[in-house]
C-alpha cells in the first residue's frame, strides 16, 4: 500500500516525493575530507552564533540544499553530508 501525500494540491506517492527530493539534492559537489575537517573547526563558531550544522556547511561551501540547510539535528545533517558531499 502506497502512502499518499498531498503537496501543493497534487497527490504524490511517498516514493515519488523521495525521488524528487533526491533529484533536487543532486549538486555534484564533492568536498574532500580535508576541506570537511577544516570546515568543522570553524563550524564551532557558527554554532555559537546560532547557525545550524547543515546551515553552516551550506553557507561555507556555497551549497543550495534546503533539506540539509534546515536539519535541526546535527547528527542527521552530518550523515547527510557524509552520504552526499564527501568525496570518497
Amino acid at each position: 500500500m502506497d502512502v499518499i501525500i498531498v503537496t501543493y494540491g497534487i497527490n504524490m506517492t511517498f516514493a515519488n516525493t523521495v525521488s524528487q527530493m533526491e533529484q533536487l539534492n543532486i549538486n555534484n559537489i564533492k568536498i574532500s575530507e580535508e576541506d570537511f575537517d577544516r570546515w568543522q573547526k570553524t563550524a564551532v563558531f557558527d554554532k555559537i552564533r546560532g547557525l545550524r550544522y547543515g546551515q553552516s556547511f551550506c553557507n561555507h561551501f556555497g551549497i543550495t540544499d534546503s533539506t540539509l540547510y534546515y536539519f535541526t539535528a546535527d547528527k542527521l545533517a552530518r550523515e547527510w553530508i557524509e552520504n552526499n558531499y564527501i568525496r570518497k
